[in-house]
Formats: C-alpha cells, sequence, structure tokens
C-alpha cells in the first residue's frame, strides 16, 4: 500500500483553489470589485433593491468538467499544470460573466433602468438618459463612485464626447444635481442602533 499524505493533499488542493481564484479575478476584474460573501446555510438568499422589491432567491450553479487524463498526470507540473488551471479560471470567469450580465440585463429591466438603443449608435443623449435613471453614489473625493463598463469601441466613443465643452459642461450639471442628491438621501438616511 502507497503512504497517504492527507495534511500535504490539504494544503496543495488549497494552494491550487486560492490560484485558481485569483486568476479568475484577473480574467474577470469587474466581478473582482463586487463583494461577496460566503453564506454557510440555506437554500436561498434575499436581498433588497432600490425601487424594487426584495427579492428572494435560490443559488445557480456554476459547473466546469475538469479532465486529466491518465497520461497526464506524470508531467502535469510546473507550466502544464499552470495552464490547466488557467483555462479552468478562465472558463468559471466566462460563466460567472454570463451570468453577471444576465442578471444585469434582468434587474435593469425590471427597474426601468434599462435604455434599448435598437442599434442606434450612442449619442451625448443616451448617456444623460442613462445616467439620469440612476442613483449615484460619491466618494470622500466628491467624486462619483460609479463606472462605466462598455466595448473598447464606445470606450472611444464616450471620450471623443469628453472633448466637447458642450458635453463636459452639461456633464458637470449632472453630476452636481446628483450630487446634491446623493447628500440629501445620507443626511436623511435612518442609522441604526
Amino acid at each position: 500500500m502507497l503512504p497517504d499524505f492527507p495534511q500535504s493533499k490539504r494544503e496543495i488542493r488549497k494552494r491550487l483553489v486560492q490560484l485558481t481564484e485569483r486568476l479568475e479575478r484577473e480574467k474577470a476584474p469587474l466581478l473582482a470589485e463586487i463583494k461577496g460573501f460566503i453564506q454557510h446555510e440555506g437554500k436561498v438568499h434575499s436581498y433588497d433593491r432600490i425601487k424594487a422589491d426584495p427579492v428572494t432567491e435560490g443559488f445557480e450553479e456554476i459547473a466546469i468538467p475538469v479532465t486529466i487524463e491518465l497520461s497526464e498526470m506524470p508531467d502535469l507540473v510546473g507550466e502544464k499544470l499552470f495552464a490547466k488551471i488557467d483555462a479552468l479560471a478562465d472558463q468559471v470567469a466566462r460563466k460567472r460573466m454570463e451570468m453577471f450580465y444576465q442578471k444585469f440585463t434582468e434587474v435593469t429591466r425590471e427597474v426601468g433602468n434599462a435604455l434599448d438603443a435598437q442599434g442606434a449608435p450612442l449619442t451625448p443623449e443616451m448617456i444623460f438618459e442613462m445616467l439620469e435613471r440612476v442613483d449615484m453614489e460619491f466618494g470622500p473625493d466628491n467624486q462619483p463612485t460609479f463606472r462605466f463598463n462598455t466595448t473598447p469601441e464606445l470606450a472611444k466613443v464616450f471620450e471623443g464626447f469628453q472633448d466637447d465643452a458642450a458635453f463636459r459642461a452639461k456633464y458637470e450639471e449632472l453630476l452636481n444635481r446628483k450630487r446634491d442628491a446623493w447628500r440629501n438621501r445620507e443626511s436623511n438616511r435612518k442609522l441604526v442602533d
């Protein structure tokens, strides 16, 4: 009988899981910014939403098949192991991003924050219409804490708008109104003992 090394196996497993999670965060940086928590019990979770009813729902499983051929085993170390883990992290990141965008689309439509351009090119008016629909929060530097998540092509279009003085003036005016509304919400917020 071959010897078993349970502590070593647990430590190797722990490190491989940590590496996979780190690589996944690198491949899906948007998801890495979203605060998460571990729920140890229960089959459902619930959360409150602004301008919509609270939600109680079950969990969605992410299952990625992992196959290791017997012939791979003797050489599955170093770069080969890293490549295998990198591919796994890529699959998990892609699946989680698909789930994120699906849920994001669903909830923005439900609360009325979705804007369908119906294939039309992005315009400054569309940007202002989108920004008017959402509540904004601001950081200690008085700058908005939101960020645009878009394609590189749309990012270039948006950057082009920022070169226009009229666009910047209207954008600053919108931010000032949103900042005042945020301060008003914060100052009227009920604090819990």
